[in-house]
Formats: structure tokens, C-alpha cells, sequence
């Protein structure tokens, strides 16, 4: 990945990310637009949860947002996992990416199920509750990842004990 990219999308500096798409229009069209773990730009911004710099990205190349990386995950598991309420940005490009399994077969709601202390419990709550609230979640509820485990096993394994929004 093009350096001035990746630190770009690490600071989530929307101007920046202008001026260097103003110098080359194509910059997010080159196959340099990935760093050694397979993480695109929207997949760090994802991570660090900058909601108006993956708007933005979002706007010039949506495609980004089903992307896997390395480790088989999309944005919005690294957003969910992280804790980011902002993840509805991504779903509002593409609905059916809270569906998108990762390479070990779960869904976004078993990455934010998943995260121990960390994020805070009230923003995974409030992820794995939003997540399996989608209509095109619901009907995997109860469908486990490749060992079996549904978003309510990882969770209860990670000691996920608050009920989550609704229950």
C-alpha cells in the first residue's frame, strides 16, 4: 500500500485523502491499494472507527467494503469486533454484508460477540444486538461458525453476561 494511503486511513484524514486522490485519480484503483496483511483502506479505517473517512472512501469505492483481508475479514467484522456503533455506515452501502461470513465461516455478530474486555460491554452489546436485529441476520441467529458456535456461544464464552438490547 502507497505509505501516504496507509497513513492516511490511520489518522482518517479526509483531506489528505483528497489531496492525494486530486494528484492521482486512480489511486484507489491500483493494486497497491492493500498493506501486507491484506487490510485495505476501509479496513483500517474500520478499525479505528473513523465514520466520516469510510463515508468518504465508501463514496469513491463501495466495492471496498466486501473486501476480505488476509485473515479473511470484511470492515465491518473488524468494525463490529472493535465495537464501533458506526458499522450501520457500511450496512447502509451494502445490507448484505452483515451476512458476509469470514474465511472461519462467522458472521460480523460473532466478531463483536467474540471481543473479551475489550471493546467496552456496552459498545459490544450494542453491536451484537444491532447486528442480529437486521432482518438479513435473523435467519442466522442460530447458525454456527465452522466449529459450530453461534454469536450467543462465543459470547457467553468471552463472559458477554448483560442481556443484549431487547431481551
Amino acid at each position: 500500500m502507497d505509505p501516504k494511503l496507509y497513513v492516511c486511513a490511520l489518522a482518517g484524514d479526509m483531506f489528505r485523502l483528497r489531496q492525494l486522490i486530486s494528484g492521482d485519480e486512480h489511486i484507489l484503483e491500483s493494486s497497491e491499494t492493500v498493506n501486507s496483511n491484506g487490510n485495505n483502506i476501509l479496513h483500517i479505517s474500520a478499525i479505528y472507527g473513523h465514520v466520516n473517512f469510510t463515508r468518504e472512501v465508501l463514496s469513491l469505492k463501495p466495492e471496498l467494503s466486501s473486501e476480505l483481508n488476509e485473515a479473511g475479514f470484511s470492515p465491518l467484522h473488524l468494525a463490529a469486533a472493535k465495537g464501533h456503533l458506526g458499522i450501520k455506515l457500511l450496512l447502509a452501502v451494502d445490507p448484505d454484508l452483515s451476512s458476509l461470513k469470514d474465511k472461519h465461516g462467522q458472521l460480523p455478530a460473532h466478531a463483536a460477540a467474540m471481543k473479551g474486555s475489550c471493546p467496552p460491554l456496552e459498545n459490544r452489546i450494542g453491536v451484537v444486538g444491532f447486528l442480529m436485529g437486521l432482518e438479513e441476520v435473523q435467519s442466522m441467529v442460530n447458525e454456527g461458525d465452522c466449529s459450530g458456535n453461534t454469536a450467543l456461544h462465543l459470547a457467553a464464552a468471552r463472559n458477554l453476561r448483560e442481556p443484549l438490547p431487547g431481551s
